[in-house]
């Protein structure tokens, strides 16, 4: 999914449409994801390419750029619009580094206070090397207290639950 996000992307940088792009490759995905009827008539063998491709352009021509709509009929060719919402998501993150920001994950026990929000902004912009931190805040009363951080893969967990999770696991190792 990667690969093919980044040569959307590649393709949407030279033509300065990165954010429109990503607008109409999102949507795309999350229509795939809903729609049963589209995955199942793309994806049904008996239903020949031409017609696939025919639908895809009945159905998305008007709606998106005309390289956008290029792209979907190589996903179509290359056998991979199973693969639209991965792409889609692969391609948000990578648009959103091109363009300096980040998106940061918090869950948290209590909803974070406008200060505490403020210095977590702060401080994650200075370990991200500057870049402008977004935060996507949910509220998890599974934590106990405390909340956890997630950058991409890197999950930083100061939550209470973690913490009773790490404690077991080393009295659970100990060997008395």
């Amino acid at each position: 999914a990667k690969r093919y996000a980044k040569a959307l992307l590649d393709v949407a940088v030279g033509r300065k449409s990165v954010r429109e792009t990503e607008e109409q490759i999102l949507a795309i995905g999350k229509l795939w994801e809903e729609s049963k009827e589209l995955r199942a008539v793309m994806g049904h063998p008996s239903v020949r390419h031409k017609d696939k491709e025919r639908l895809l352009r009945e159905i998305f021509d008007k709606r998106v750029s005309r390289d956008v709509m290029e792209f979907l009929v190589i996903m179509l060719e290359s056998r991979r619009l199973e693969h639209l919402p991965e792409v889609a998501r692969a391609y948000d993150e990578m648009a959103d580094a091109y363009e300096g920001l980040v998106r940061v994950e918090v869950r948290s026990f209590l909803p974070l206070s406008p200060e505490e929000r403020k210095r977590l902004v702060e401080t994650l912009g200075k370990v991200t090397g500057g870049r402008q931190v977004t935060l996507l805040e949910h509220e998890d009363k599974t934590l106990l207290g405390g909340m956890t951080v997630r950058i991409g893969d890197v999950l930083v967990d100061g939550s209470v639950a973690g913490r009773l999770k790490k404690l077991k696991e080393t009295l659970a190792s100990a060997r008395y």
